[in-house]
């Protein structure tokens, strides 16, 4: 169980944290926040039609990290649902308020330690913003209360921004480059998450199913029109993500027992899991299978070699 008063005092320090950044009383902090903005959109583009893949590397290392991991591989769940919304939940590590400041706040920072991870910079998740500019996190759900539980808009980060810088608008005029005519153009997303008291009712019946941590993507009306997208245009490009979850992609990432890609709009299902007929003594040849509703997609020979300096692990 998770106490409750690491809870508080987390939730305490990401808040405290939040306000601090909300404060801009020079040109130099807002041309700093203008810099983060800029990073944040231009990963987007660089990362375009990743952020599915990214999702399942963050759920790969939640479970690598964790001290269930030494008995087995993990679940995970993707579903589009209603709102509508991609929910991708994960077994393993739970993330922190600490990540969420230090990691997705930062550029090119992460609280991964490198080579023990398949990401360590920290900018796979920024990809989930090609998407949605309000995404959602809720993690340590198998306590009595998730230890996080956040949502990230740019217009409430505008006016906490406002708020607390008064010369904000002044300043921004400073800056070379930037369309004053978007009003969140400096506006640094994931540099601003706040505090949810209530999780959804997708996510709690996810948590009830034994998931730790569960990331919301929610059809945004607002940056889907800054970005010239209607709602017919997202479910295409989160269908063609889900498509994309292919039998290399479990095979490679080597953690998961399963893969279940649920359109619940479109009525379908499709649970990916791996058969693996493990390695014999003296062997280094694996056999497996990749099963798609029970029924073979594909199948590999895999080769095992340890790398200096590193254990073996269970993966590929």
């Amino acid at each position: 169980m998770v106490s409750e008063q690491p809870r508080s005092a987390g939730r305490a320090y990401l808040e405290s944290e939040v306000a601090a950044r909300a404060r801009h009383d020079t040109a130099e902090e807002v041309r700093t926040s203008c810099s983060f903005a800029r990073a944040e959109r231009l990963l987007g583009r660089e990362y375009h039609g990743r952020f599915l893949v990214e999702l399942l590397q963050n759920a790969a290392d939640a479970w690598r990290s964790d001290s269930r991991s030494h008995d087995g591989r993990s679940r995970v769940a993707v579903i589009l649902g209603e709102g509508p919304a991609l929910l991708v939940a994960n077994q393993g590590s739970a993330m922190t308020p600490e990540v969420v400041i230090e990691s997705l706040g930062h550029i090119g920072a992460s609280t991964k330690s490198e080579g023990e991870a398949i990401g360590h910079k920290g900018i796979g998740f920024k990809s989930v913003l090609e998407v949605t500019l309000a995404p959602e996190i809720y993690s340590g759900l198998q306590g009595d209360e998730p230890g996080l539980a956040v949502s990230f808009d740019p217009h409430r980060a505008r006016a906490s921004i406002m708020d607390s810088s008064p010369r904000w608008e002044e300043h921004l005029r400073s800056v070379q480059g930037l369309d004053l005519s978007d009003e969140l153009a400096a506006v640094p997303v994931l540099r601003f998450p706040h505090w949810v008291d209530a999780l959804p009712n997708e996510v709690a019946r996810l948590a009830d199913d034994g998931f730790d941590t569960v990331i919301r993507l929610p059809f945004d009306p607002g940056s889907a029109q800054r970005r010239g997208l209607s709602e017919d245009a997202w479910l295409k490009t989160v269908r063609q993500a889900l498509s994309d979850v292919s039998d290399q992609i479990l095979l490679l990432l080597g953690s998961f027992t399963e893969i279940r890609v649920e359109d619940r709009l479109a009525s379908t299902n499709v649970l990916i899991t791996p058969e693996w007929a493990a390695a014999g003594p003296g062997r280094r040849l694996d056999d497996v299978r990749i099963l798609r509703n029970g029924v073979a997609s594909s199948s590999w020979r895999l080769f095992r070699r340890a790398l200096p300096g590193r254990t073996a692990g269970k993966g590929p």
